[in-house]
């Protein structure tokens, strides 16, 4: 199924102690790159605060100070408008390929679960 797929995907990038909560703050991303935390926390009908989290956790340092999943960059905004824009890092764009992969094979009915970890062999050495 192209769901289990996708899911595969998520896991193996992301702590799985996260809430399901961050994986919608990185869909929500990967499709309106870039977007602010305003946008975000509007969107999601989340507290900004705990969308700030998320975005922090899913860069590079986590709201506990520990290494975040490194899969969005936190660029700097305009002297126009200086909110903080979010964009994906070589390393999210790369899950979003994982999941694109994982739902094609899904949708292909594929009867082995083995696409993802042949996507993950071939791609070692760039995953970082």
């Amino acid at each position: 199924m192209a769901v289990d797929g996708a899911l595969k995907a998520l896991s193996r990038f992301l702590n799985p102690a996260s809430p399901v909560r961050r994986a919608l703050v990185f869909i929500y991303v990967a499709r309106n790159e870039p977007a602010t935390l305003e946008q975000i926390s509007k969107r999601l009908r989340i507290p900004s605060g705990t969308a700030y989290d998320d975005l922090r956790a899913l860069g590079k340092v986590d709201p506990g100070g520990k290494e975040g999943s490194r899969l969005l960059l936190e660029m700097p905004g305009g002297p126009q408008d200086p909110a903080y824009r979010y964009t994906l890092s070589p390393r999210g764009k790369m899950l979003v390929d994982c999941i694109n992969f994982e739902v094609a094979a899904g949708l292909l009915e594929a009867e082995e679960d083995e696409p993802l970890d042949d996507y993950f062999e071939a791609t070692r050495h760039t995953r970082g």
